[in-house]
């Protein structure tokens, strides 16, 4: 079975700000320790305005944040990955421990799910077991 086939069999649709799994789980404080949200191509902004992705964003972290489970815990990461080539890429980390941190160390994709897979306990895939080891510390988290 292809990758993306088989990776659709554990999608859950999101739904919309006002009705749908996530929202439900952010209303009934039963969001799971950890979600996966992407966009779709247009609150990407791959194929629609800045403005639409803006506002896909500010709905979804409002909500998020107001919900009855956020606490000192919750952390969300937005992360832009169109630079390609090497280039930056733009990242916001979002928690009560964060306030007015920035980093300058090389983060990656990687470094990201290292920094995952470390704080659930789980192995190193591909190239996490190499990435860098400083995205929680440099986060807090």
């Amino acid at each position: 079975m292809p990758l993306r086939s088989s990776c659709q069999i554990n999608d859950v649709p999101t739904g919309a700000t006002t009705s749908g799994n996530f929202v439900n789980d952010i209303n009934n404080g039963t969001l799971p320790n950890c979600s996966f949200v992407t966009p779709d191509m247009c609150n990407s902004t791959h194929d629609c305005s800045v403005g639409t992705g803006d506002a896909f964003l500010q709905t979804w972290v409002s909500k998020i944040m107001a919900g009855p489970t956020t606490n000192a815990a919750t952390v969300i990461i937005i992360t832009w990955d169109e630079s390609g080539g090497g280039a930056t890429q733009a990242e916001i980390v979002i928690s009560p421990r964060t306030h007015g941190i920035k980093t300058t160390s090389a983060l990656d994709h990687y470094a990201r799910l290292r920094a995952l897979e470390d704080l659930f306990s789980l192995p190193y895939l591909g190239n996490a077991a190499t990435a860098a080891t400083n995205y929680r510390s440099s986060f807090g988290l």
